[in-house]
């Protein structure tokens, strides 16, 4: 038996959930551990180091505050430079449109 599919419904992408896990599982070499960022509620906890690095920041009494929307210039060009660094290209930070990221003021 079939069943008549809507197209809007056959077009509609596969999660990346899947995806992404294939790339954790895989033997592939790679130059830093992954964070699996594709699902709100993962079902398997962070690295230790990222939950020991969580707990040091939090006791900080400076880590409660905000930052500038797309968080703070020097860090977001840091960051913009160690990813063109993977990828062997110039990436500026007004380059990463879909990234905001901050620490404690």
């Amino acid at each position: 038996m079939t069943y008549a599919v809507s197209a809007a419904v056959a077009i509609v992408e596969a999660p990346p959930i899947a995806e992404a896990m294939s790339w954790v599982r895989t033997d592939t070499p790679r130059n830093r551990d992954l964070i699996n960022m594709c699902q709100a509620v993962p079902s398997y906890p962070p690295a230790e180091t990222l939950q020991a690095e969580f707990g040091r920041l939090a006791l900080q009494g400076n880590m409660g505050g905000y930052t500038n929307i797309y968080g703070i210039p020097e860090l977001r060009q840091a960051y913009a430079d160690h990813t063109g660094a993977d990828y062997q290209a110039k990436i500026s930070a007004s380059q990463l449109n879909a990234v905001a990221i901050s620490k404690g003021p």
